[in-house]
C-alpha cells in the first residue's frame, strides 16, 4: 500500500491488485530500455496527480476538520484513498510510459 491508497471502506485487496497491474505494466516498459535503464515519474505530473487527490476529499467527512489519524500534522490526508476502489482501478489500468523520464 502506498500513499493515499488505505480504505475506509471496501477491501485493500482490490487496491492492491490494481497498483500490481500499473506495477507490472511499468516493469515492462522498464525491460524495454535495458539492463540500465531508468524510469523516473515527471514532477508536474506527481504534483498535479496529489493535487487532484487532495480535492477529491473536498465535501467528504475526511475532510469536515475533524481530527483524526488520517490527517498529518499540517490537516492533509496522505493515508485514505477519496473515492470509490473502481476508480482506483480505472486510474492505474493504463501506464503512460510519457508521464515519466527515460534515462540509462
Amino acid at each position: 500500500m502506498g500513499p493515499n491508497t488505505g480504505l475506509g471502506h471496501s477491501s485493500v485487496v482490490h487496491m492492491m491488485e490494481s497498483q500490481m497491474n500499473y506495477l507490472m505494466q511499468y516493469l515492462e516498459q522498464l525491460e524495454k530500455g535495458g539492463s540500465n535503464a531508468r524510469l523516473d515519474l515527471k514532477p508536474q505530473v506527481q504534483t498535479a496527480y496529489n493535487k487532484h487527490l487532495q480535492q477529491q476529499f473536498d465535501g467528504t467527512v475526511w475532510n469536515s476538520g475533524c481530527k483524526s489519524w488520517y490527517l498529518n500534522n499540517k490537516g492533509k490526508n496522505t493515508t485514505l484513498y477519496p473515492r470509490l476502489t473502481a476508480a482506483f482501478r480505472k486510474a492505474t489500468k493504463t501506464f503512460n510510459p510519457n508521464d515519466y523520464f527515460v534515462s540509462g
